[in-house]
């Protein structure tokens, strides 16, 4: 797991070819404007997990 912000992408790239992929898909994507769904960026090797939900109040 990555807890970063995308604009240190560049840092984290070159540990694995997927993370370059999904790295430049989530630059590229607004994902605000995608339903919820998988949606395969290579294949089932990377992929996107859009999910949407209410939350409950505390």
């Amino acid at each position: 797991m990555i807890i970063d912000q995308l604009k240190n992408a560049s840092f984290y790239s070159g540990m694995h070819k997927g993370l370059a992929t999904a790295f430049h898909y989530l630059q590229n994507t607004d994902l605000s404007k995608i339903v919820p769904g998988r949606y395969e960026i290579e294949g089932s090797n990377v992929y996107v997990l859009v999910q949407q939900y209410e939350t409950k109040s505390r």
